[in-house]
C-alpha cells in the first residue's frame, strides 16, 4: 500500500487528473471514449434541467418549447419538432451555438492570430508566406499591447496607436509598413469569417498618414555590370580546381536564372541544344501545430515564381555558342 496518505497537500489538481487520465488510459484501466460520452450525457442532462421553458406536446402530436432570442419580437423564438427528443436536441445545440458564441467574444487578438496561422497552413497557403507571416508578428505584434486586447474591442484609436508606435522615428521601411497592414487584414477577415466581428477595423484607418513616417527605401543592390561579369567568368575559366560552384556561377551569369531554377535543372531539360526552364526548388520551414517550424526543407515545384506562363520558358537557344557570347 502507497504509504503517501491523502492530505490536502497533496489535493489532486486538474492538471494531474488528466495526467492520471492518460495513464489510466495507456494501460487499458480506464475507456477514455467511454468516459468523455459519460460527460456529454451527463452535461446534456444539467442543460435541459436548467431550460427555463417548459416542454409540451400540442394537439396535433407535434413537440414544442422556447428557447432565448434577443432578436425575437418578446426576447423568445419557438421551436417546433415531430418528436420530444428532436426538442431536447434543438435546446442542447442552441445552448452550445450561444455559449460558443460567448467564448469567440473573448478571443484575444494573439489567440485568433494562432488560430489563423493554423488555418492557413491547413487550407495550403505557401510556407515562405506562412514564415514571414510568423516573423512580421512576432518583430512587431507579440509584445505590443494589441496583441492581448479582445478582437471585438479593438477599434481605430487602437490600431493607429500601433501603426503611429512602429513608424516612430522612421523605423521601418514603407515595404514593411504594408507587410503589418496585410498581416492584420488577412487576421480581421479571418475574424469575421469566424463571427468574432462584423467587419474590419481596418477599414477605419486612414494609412496615407504613416507613409511619410516611414524611412526611405534602400535603392536596389545593382546588378553586375557588363565589364564584372566578363572579369569574374575570365577569372572562373583561369582556375585549375574549379568545381561545381564555380560552374553553376558560370552558367548562371550565362543564362541569368534564379537560383532556385538553377539548381532545379535536370537533364531532361537539355534538348536539342536548349535548355528550358520548367521547375524551381524552393527553401522552406513547414510550421507545427504549435507555431514551430520544421528544419529547412527542400521541395521541387513544378512552377516558376510568379505562377505565370512566361516563367517557363527557353534559357538558351544554342548550348554550343555559350562560351562565344559577348558581354
Amino acid at each position: 500500500m502507497n504509504s503517501q496518505s491523502y492530505s490536502p497537500e497533496n489535493t489532486i489538481t486538474a492538471q494531474s487528473a488528466l495526467t492520471l487520465l492518460a495513464e489510466a488510459s495507456k494501460y487499458g484501466i480506464v475507456d477514455i471514449e467511454g468516459v468523455l460520452k459519460e460527460i456529454e450525457m451527463k452535461k446534456n442532462k444539467e442543460i435541459i434541467e436548467q431550460h427555463p421553458y417548459a416542454i409540451t406536446q400540442g394537439a396535433n402530436g407535434r413537440w414544442y418549447t422556447y428557447v432565448a432570442d434577443p432578436n425575437a419580437k418578446h426576447g423568445r423564438r419557438q421551436i417546433a419538432k415531430s418528436t420530444k427528443q428532436k426538442v431536447l436536441d434543438a435546446i442542447i445545440s442552441d445552448y452550445h451555438q450561444h455559449h460558443n458564441e460567448d467564448d469567440v467574444k473573448e478571443i484575444t487578438l494573439e489567440e485568433l492570430y494562432k488560430n489563423w496561422m493554423i488555418w492557413r497552413r491547413n487550407t495550403g497557403t505557401a510556407a515562405k508566406t506562412i514564415k514571414e507571416n510568423y516573423n512580421d508578428w512576432h518583430r512587431f505584434l507579440e509584445s505590443n499591447v494589441i496583441a492581448q486586447k479582445k478582437v471585438a474591442k479593438i477599434d481605430m484609436f487602437n490600431l493607429e496607436n500601433f501603426f503611429l508606435e512602429i513608424t516612430k522615428n522612421h523605423a521601418i521601411t514603407y515595404k514593411c509598413l504594408t507587410n503589418v497592414k496585410s498581416l492584420l487584414n488577412g487576421i480581421f477577415k479571418y475574424g469575421i469569417l469566424l463571427r468574432v466581428i462584423n467587419d474590419s477595423p481596418m477599414h477605419t484607418v486612414d494609412f496615407k498618414q504613416f507613409q511619410t513616417r516611414c524611412k526611405p527605401q534602400k535603392p536596389p543592390k545593382g546588378n553586375y555590370t557588363l565589364v564584372e561579369r566578363k572579369e569574374i567568368l575570365d577569372f572562373l575559366n583561369k582556375k585549375n580546381d574549379i568545381d561545381i560552384y564555380d560552374l553553376a556561377i558560370e552558367l548562371c551569369f550565362y543564362l541569368c536564372l534564379r537560383i532556385g531554377e538553377l539548381i532545379g535543372i535536370k537533364k531532361c531539360d537539355i534538348k536539342d541544344n536548349r535548355i528550358y526552364i520548367s521547375r524551381s526548388i524552393r527553401k522552406e520551414q513547414i510550421m507545427n501545430d504549435d507555431l514551430t517550424f520544421s528544419p529547412v526543407q527542400y521541395s521541387t515545384e513544378e512552377r516558376i515564381k510568379g505562377n505565370k506562363t512566361q516563367g517557363f520558358r527557353e534559357a538558351v537557344k544554342n548550348l554550343v555558342s555559350l562560351e562565344s557570347e559577348s558581354f
